[in-house]
């Protein structure tokens, strides 16, 4: 089984991280470490938005829909994007909820949806989801990673 990390959220623990990767994923500590260097390579954008109040809405909004952000102030940096997502729900909530131009809003999303993902082969189906539900309160952004979703030509 694959698990797909597709962002990481502010705060995320990488030392933990990478002793979970080495623990449930089998993978080196060397290895590990790049995986976690990898997931914070992953594409971060910001935009400013014009009260707090909106900021906070987006973030919450943007959460419900997989992709992680974080508010400091009227800026909202996102780090992540969830798998399946189509883009045009992402557009609609920076549009309706925080009042971004049309344009920003596409370019942020398309932006975002073309990130790198990085994953991760684990032996079996419960080391798979043990290293989900391990990973996330650390801050990673992850899924099981089904073969439907991956276009590999």
């Amino acid at each position: 089984m694959e698990v797909a990390f597709t962002g990481w959220r502010v705060g995320l623990q990488k030392e933990q991280l990478a002793e979970l990767l080495m623990s449930e994923a089998r993978v080196s500590a060397k290895q590990a470490n790049e995986l976690v260097e990898r997931i914070l390579a992953i594409p971060v954008e910001s935009i400013e938005l014009s009260t707090p109040e909106k900021a906070q809405k987006v973030v919450a909004s943007a959460d419900q829909l997989g992709v992680p952000g974080h508010a400091e102030g009227r800026k909202v940096t996102f780090s992540g994007w969830r798998l399946g997502l189509g883009e045009k729900r992402f557009v609609e909530v920076l549009e309706s909820v925080g009042d971004v131009p049309p344009t920003l809003a596409r370019a942020v999303a398309h932006r975002l949806a073309e990130g790198p993902m990085v994953l991760v082969v684990t032996a079996n189906s419960i080391a798979a989801g043990d290293l989900i539900d391990q990973a996330t309160p650390l801050g990673a952004v992850c899924k099981l990673a089904e073969a439907s979703m991956w276009d590999l030509d």
